[in-house]
């Protein structure tokens, strides 16, 4: 009898010692369902409009390509072509739109001007100096390496753009080694800080991943944004049957809205004006 009451007493000790195991592993499974789940809620919930913002003169909504207005070295600010022009018009053709500062004269006043904030830890001036070096704009010699540690360098300072495109070079594998996670992880950054592009290659992503209805989430935000390739993709979606007709048109008419709030008389002239100009360059 002892040894047979010895033998129940091991067999309920070792009952207990696996039923408290399946509880911590059950609590582990719990927590980490729930830790992707609050992942996927910030994914998804944020992010929503453009991190570009509006012009700080106008106050209009620039196009997620930027196209229509440039940035200065001075003060570092995007200004869209309808307040450059207007502050041509009022003779200030030779000063800054946004901060009254004078225009460098040259590439590499400009480049200095641009390497002082740099020096400051400016991620936007890092994020423009890095894009200017890695593609050998404005006068700069093209330095990929670089330009892509100064990119990085905005990245971790938090310049969307930055991590964007550090989480191209990552994806890519020509620059940095290819690194997927590391690129998925850059773009996630980048689409909650309203990333139109980053949140596109999301979408991208999750398509090939055949995950179609995280992809649809992506690019349902990117094409509300103003971003025009998300539609086709939606579109392409729709006539596969992996997105309903009301889905398609929600991203449609989110588009068109975006679009239609970065348009101005005031910017339709400067873009007539600066083709002009161009053409007879």
């Amino acid at each position: 009898m002892d040894g047979r009451k010895l033998i129940m007493k091991k067999i309920t000790l070792t009952l207990a010692v696996l039923t408290i195991h399946l509880a911590l592993f059950l609590a582990w499974l719990w927590r980490r369902k729930r830790a992707a789940e609050l992942k996927d809620e910030a994914l998804f919930s944020q992010g929503h409009e453009s991190y570009q913002g509006e012009c700080p003169i106008c106050l209009l909504p620039f196009r997620v390509d930027l196209a229509q207005s440039r940035v200065n070295p001075c003060c570092v600010k995007w200004i869209c072509d309808g307040c450059i022009l207007a502050a041509h018009e009022r003779g200030l053709g030779n000063v800054c739109a946004f901060c009254r500062e004078p225009i460098p004269r040259d590439d590499a006043a400009s480049a200095a001007l641009i390497q002082k904030r740099v020096d400051a830890g400016d991620a936007k001036a890092m994020q423009l100096l890095g894009e200017r070096y890695f593609f050998g704009l404005h006068g700069i010699q093209k330095d990929e390496v670089r330009g892509i540690e100064l990119l990085k360098g905005a990245a971790n300072r938090g310049s969307p753009e930055a991590q964007f495109n550090v989480g191209v070079a990552y994806a890519s594998g020509e620059l940095l080694e290819k690194d997927e996670t590391k690129a998925v992880y850059l773009f996630e950054i980048a689409a909650k800080a309203g990333h139109p592009y980053a949140r596109l290659n999301l979408g991208l992503i999750e398509s090939t991943k055949r995950n179609y209805d995280r992809a649809l989430k992506h690019l349902v935000i990117a094409a509300k944004m103003g971003e025009e390739v998300s539609v086709t993709n939606i579109q392409s979606l729709h006539r596969n049957g992996l997105a309903t007709k009301e889905d398609y048109f929600q991203a449609l008419v989110g588009y068109q809205q975006a679009a239609e709030e970065t348009k101005s008389d005031q910017r339709e002239k400067a873009k007539a004006y600066f083709q002009a100009r161009r053409g007879s360059a």
